[in-house]
């Protein structure tokens, strides 16, 4: 960084040897350091991206306020809704149901209903597929094409 004479104010360049003797205008033997105009701009360009930066930030958290304020008025419609009546344990059917350790009771029709692909594992560790599952699926995967 240049240096400036505390007494005349003259200007030395940054590592410039004559300030180690003296100001050779007026003598004196104290200096300043003086920061470059371009550091200065520098500076101001650092300002103007902060202000930049805090304005987007302000703008993001009012977008962030607006999404919850629209999610708490959907929330708050969806809440005035009448739920559904649930079905009670007993009236709903179960695909699958443990009887005991080891031991399932299985609903075939409601298995068979699904779309889903319908898998077993064997003891041996082989698959077993339910071929009307797959048949099905390659159906409707040639029909979309």
């Amino acid at each position: 960084m240049p240096h400036r004479c505390t007494r005349c104010g003259t200007i030395f360049e940054d590592g410039d040897s004559v300030i180690l003797s003296g100001c050779p205008n007026c003598g004196w033997n104290k200096f300043l350091y003086v920061k470059n105009e371009s550091e200065g701009l520098e500076n101001q360009e650092r300002l103007a991206l902060e202000e930049q930066k805090l304005d987007l930030e302000s703008s993001l958290d009012e977008v962030v306020r607006n999404i919850d304020e629209a999610l708490a008025s959907e929330q708050e419609s969806v809440k005035q809704e009448p739920e559904p009546e649930r079905e009670t344990d007993d009236e709903r059917v179960e695909s699958v149901r443990i009887l005991g350790p080891g031991s399932y009771e299985l609903n075939l029709d409601s298995l068979l209903e699904r779309k889903e692909l319908v898998m077993a594992i064997r003891e041996e560790g082989s698959y077993a597929l339910h071929l009307p599952s797959v048949f099905s699926q390659q159906k409707e995967n040639k029909k979309k094409n």
